[in-house]
């Protein structure tokens, strides 16, 4: 048992509980048309019966200057407006910096 009581879906976007390690795995696909240049990233959690199950799935934005990339909790829908939709990651120009944006109201937007 993984002592998980939420769906999985909601467990990738809360805190880790504390005090407990979880064993996560991102993996990259570079197969595909494009994806030699915007590979897709999957997460997994590996569970203690060491079966991954998916949480989110990642591929950097097409038209961007900064690495960009979007987030999604399901790995075939990668499209900003998919029910899945989850929010992105921005880095600075070095690639040192990195932020994390949700899919709710921009706080600096009225």
């Amino acid at each position: 048992s993984s002592g998980i009581n939420a769906e999985y879906g909601e467990f990738a976007l809360r805190p880790a509980p504390q005090h407990r390690d979880m064993k996560c795995r991102i993996t990259r696909d570079k197969k595909g048309l494009d994806r030699g240049m915007y590979p897709t990233y999957y997460l997994h959690l590996e569970r203690e019966d060491h079966k991954k199950v998916f949480l989110l799935a990642g591929r950097r934005r097409k038209k961007s200057s900064t690495s960009n990339y979007l987030i999604s909790a399901d790995p075939t829908d990668l499209s900003r407006d998919g029910e899945s939709y989850v929010g992105k990651v921005r880095s600075n120009l070095v690639g040192t910096k990195f932020t994390i944006y949700g899919s709710g109201l921009n706080p600096v937007k009225p």
